[in-house]
């Protein structure tokens, strides 16, 4: 390292160019950097050729710098002279002549005199021995450097302005989207001026549709529009160079109408480019600077090559949404045309209702574009929802009243009903309450569901958030869905009941089989018993009271009373049990039977007994009645076991028209309806389906014998009525038994029976029953009578044929092999028209056939019967008066 002192004591001129100093001074005068050294208190001791240079470029921190001159007092002077960097020089000389830094650099420009130059200084430290004894300063030239550094700057800024923008194209597809991904980016760019881009349609009306500003130095103009027909220079010279430049918009004559504007918003200068705008006249992008301004090239350049891409992708972009829309409009036509041919195939499908509606509000609620589908089909005075799509669980009402709003005006003018805003809508103030105000319709269509001209229901689609004008064509479409669906419904509707039928049938063909082989088993068991009370009663009267024997026959009698009740029970069930019909007041009876129904419920469980005033009567034996409410209540006591509420009810009613989706497989006519209802555990389908069924329980083994339900099931429809019952499992169980209303006359009812009493007449006895016939046999000589007994007919016949006169009168059983008792006791009566005629049964398959038809000369005695009975009944039939008239014999089944 050189020592400095001996620089400052030694010039060029005085050395050899051989000597070390020497050598050292011309190699830098040859550098083409400017070189100075200064001692360790800033003062220059020497500089080199190249110095003066810089005095000629116009360096004035390297003016006038000369040896035994402070290099740190120079910067200082600078910098009070308004150069920004000497001040930053000093410091950084400062820092490397202390020893607290190893060096400085920093680059500026020169600008006076232009062009401009750029300098690079550079202060090194001068040490030896490790002491600090003075510094290096180098200035060098790097114009030509910054300028390749900055032109590389701006054209990465270009590029990666240029990328940014092709990014916001491909990644949208809309124009709108475009647009403002490309005013935004160029905003990034030019970060000190505003960015804007308007539209000028046909008429020359220009609407700026997007703009981005620095909000400290403009306002904004977004939304702002002009009339440019009042401008027409601005709007000429837009078409004439497609880039246009204004430096001072207060002085440029082209925009002077409107320049108060663009000054209230902060705007003194503007540079615009013209592009098509897909749809309208042209577009217009445009840099706002805040102060006049004169617009470079590169800034021109940059706008006149981002209109290219913008052009083209809106152009693009308009082009794919036209495309789009030509797509959805197919899809959307497509769907309807699904939508329809899905309503016809669900018209002839086997799916239940309930599925295939929903299925079809999904379909219609997506073809017509709506947020929301909602199908109601009328029942009666309401409109229950069958089927929705697209709304909220919590906003829906199941049921509504028929004349509701707007789905009450289209049951009743039975046309479309559109609406493009329910808000504004006459009828739209019916709907506060029924839906929350966080989800009211916006528009909405409906329209009705028509068979045959009649309205069976409404089919609605809806929107929420956004209003939409519906078309003749859209309205058209949706009646014709609306009349697909309102032909699935009656389809479905037709179907069910079909099924209902099918399946009533089946049950009846089912409960008539089981209903035979009971009728027979009770009718064979009936003889049977009919021999074991008619013995047990001859043995009782025969016994001396003191007998202890006694007790034993009454056991016997009380155990075949209870096998009788069973084999009722059965007959009834199959309808098979002779009953006496007469006319009875359903609610008097059951109000008679209260005092007997409470205790059989318990004290915890409460009865209600409501009747209807004027009740209808109806023809039925009112044992039967009553033993058909014992059963319903003993079944709803059982149903109970915690308590509850078992509500008796009786009404009239009138099953016709809507009443028959109400009262559900009930034939049209007018009934007096019988309701027992309780809270109880329920029952499930499965159980219903069998709960008439004999022998069919659900309680335990040995607390119930099956036969209560059959035996209920089998009085009522023998005497011309329906059951049904309705119950779930926890909801308790309902059961209702309507019977035909009885319009004929009342009849009076009869006395106390008389004493039973014998008497001297033959009798002929005809029972294909062995211990029977000669039970009865036993009980008539008993009492006087004088007994002729045949095990058929046709044996009857042979021992008729015997007698020398005609028996007085003829006991036969109506059912028997080779020949019955009907056809037996017509053939005698042929000959002796005058023969009393007692026939005996255990069952009869016309119920009251023997009451109605029988002539005055016969009579009906049900099986099983006592001795009395039969002793009563021949009795009665023998002294009974009989008049003179001709008589027609008449034919049934027996």
């Amino acid at each position: 390292m050189m020592d400095p002192s001996g620089l400052q004591q030694t010039t060029f001129v005085e050395r050899s160019p051989c000597t070390p100093l020497c050598l050292s001074r011309c190699i830098l005068d040859a550098l083409p950097d400017r070189l100075a050294v200064v001692d360790p208190a800033g003062t220059v001791v020497a500089v080199n050729a190249g110095w003066q240079q810089a005095v000629e470029s116009g360096d004035r921190i390297a003016q006038r710098l000369e040896p035994g001159m402070n290099y740190l007092q120079m910067c200082d002077l600078a910098c009070n002279a308004g150069v920004k960097e000497a001040g930053e020089i000093a410091d950084g000389l400062r820092a490397v002549l202390e020893g607290t830094s190893q060096g400085f650099s920093l680059e500026y420009a020169v600008s006076d005199p232009v062009p401009v130059q750029w300098v690079q200084l550079t202060v090194s430290p001068l040490t030896e021995g490790g002491v600090r004894q003075g510094a290096l300063i180098v200035h060098r030239d790097i114009t030509t450097q910054h300028g390749l550094r900055t032109s590389h700057r701006l054209e990465q800024a270009r590029l990666q302005l240029l990328a940014s923008i092709a990014s916001e194209i491909v990644s949208h597809v809309s124009v709108e989207e475009i647009i403002r991904g490309t005013v935004c980016r160029l905003q990034d760019y030019f970060a000190a001026y505003q960015v804007t881009y308007a539209v000028v349609d046909a008429q020359d009306q220009m609407a700026i549709t997007h703009s981005e500003e620095p909000p400290e130095l403009f306002a904004s103009l977004k939304g702002h529009r002009v009339d440019l027909a009042q401008h027409p220079d601005y709007l000429r010279s837009l078409r004439a160079y497609r880039v246009m430049a204004i430096r001072d918009v207060t002085q440029d004559p082209r925009v002077r109408v409107w320049a108060d504007c663009l000054v209230a918003r902060g705007i003194r200068a503007q540079l615009c480019v013209l592009l098509p705008h897909p749809g309208a006249q042209c577009g217009l992008l445009t840099l706002n600077a805040p102060a006049p301004h004169d617009w470079g090239d590169h800034e021109r350049s940059i706008l006149q090559e981002v209109a290219p891409y913008v052009a083209f992708a809106t152009q693009y972009a308009h082009m794919q949404q036209q495309h789009r829309h030509a797509e959805a409009a197919l899809r959307f036509s497509n769907a309807r045309l699904d939508l329809i041919a899905r309503v016809t195939g669900a018209m002839v499908g086997m799916v239940p209702m309930e599925q295939q509606m929903r299925e079809l509000a999904e379909l219609a609620r997506q073809a017509f574009e709506m947020d929301g589908c909602i199908i109601r089909v009328l029942e009666g005075e309401q409109l229950t929802l069958l089927a929705h799509a697209g709304v909220p669980e919590e906003v829906l009402n199941t049921a509504l009243p028929a004349n509701f709003g707007i789905a009450g005006q289209l049951l009743k003018q039975k046309r479309p009903i559109a609406i493009e805003n329910v808000q504004k809508h006459p009828l739209t103030h019916r709907l506060a309450g029924v839906l929350p105000r966080s989800y009211r319709f916006t528009s909405y269509a409906g329209v009705p569901l028509l068979v045959e001209g009649r309205a069976v229901g409404v089919l609605g689609v809806y929107s929420v958030c956004r209003q939409k004008q519906f078309s003749e064509v859209d309205l058209e479409h949706l009646q014709i869905v609306a009349n697909h669906i309102a032909i699935a419904i009656e389809n479905n509707r037709l179907y069910q009941a079909l099924e209902e039928q099918r399946e009533q049938l089946l049950r009846a063909q089912k409960m008539e089989s089981i209903g035979r082989l009971a009728g027979g088993i009770a009718h064979d068991f009936n003889n049977l018993l009919t021999a074991v009370l008619g013995y047990a009663e001859l043995i009782a009267e025969a016994l001396p009271p003191e007998d202890p024997i006694g007790l034993y026959v009454t056991q016997i009698q009380r155990a075949g009373e209870r096998a009788a009740n069973l084999t009722r029970q059965l007959l009834a069930f199959a309808r098979r049990q002779v009953v006496k019909p007469r006319p009875v007041h359903l609610g008097q009876l059951v109000h008679n039977m209260e005092k007997i129904l409470r205790p059989v419920i318990g004290e915890d469980v409460t009865l209600m007994i409501r009747t209807e005033e004027a009740l209808w009567p109806v023809l039925a034996d009112p044992g039967q009645c009553e033993q058909v409410i014992l059963n319903l209540v003993v079944n709803a006591r059982d149903a109970m076991p915690d308590g509850g509420v078992l509500t008796i009810e009786v009404t009239n009613v009138i099953v016709d028209g809507y009443a028959l989706q109400e009262h559900r497989g009930v034939r049209p006519g007018e009934y007096v309806l019988l309701t027992v209802q309780d809270t109880g555990i329920g029952m499930d389908s499965a159980t219903q389906a069998r709960i008439f069924e004999p022998f069919f329980t659900t309680k335990d083994v040995g607390k119930g014998t099956g036969l209560g339900l059959a035996t209920c099931y089998g009085i009522v429809t023998q005497a011309g009525g329906q059951i049904t019952v309705e119950s779930a499992p926890g909801h308790g169980a309902t059961f209702h038994i309507y019977l035909p209303r009885y319009e004929g006359e009342e009849e009076i009812s009869v006395g106390a029976e008389e004493p039973v009493r014998g008497g001297r007449e033959t009798v002929l006895l005809v029972e294909d029953e062995a211990q029977l016939r000669e039970m009865a046999a036993v009980a008539l000589r008993s009492a006087g009578y004088t007994v002729l007994s045949a095990a058929n007919g046709l044996e009857a016949l042979r021992a008729f044929a015997g007698l020398d006169r005609a028996p007085d009168l003829l006991v036969t059983d109506v059912v028997m092999p080779q020949m019955g008792g009907r056809q037996l006791a017509m053939q005698l009566s042929r000959e002796y028209p005058g023969l009393r005629v007692l026939y005996i049964s255990g069952y009869t398959d016309n119920a009251g056939f023997y009451q109605r038809d029988l002539k005055a000369s016969e009579a009906f005695l049900a099986k099983p019967f006592r001795p009395a009975d039969l002793m009563r009944a021949v009795r009665e039939l023998l002294d009974r008066p009989l008049e003179r008239r001709q008589e027609t014999d008449g034919t049934a089944q027996s």
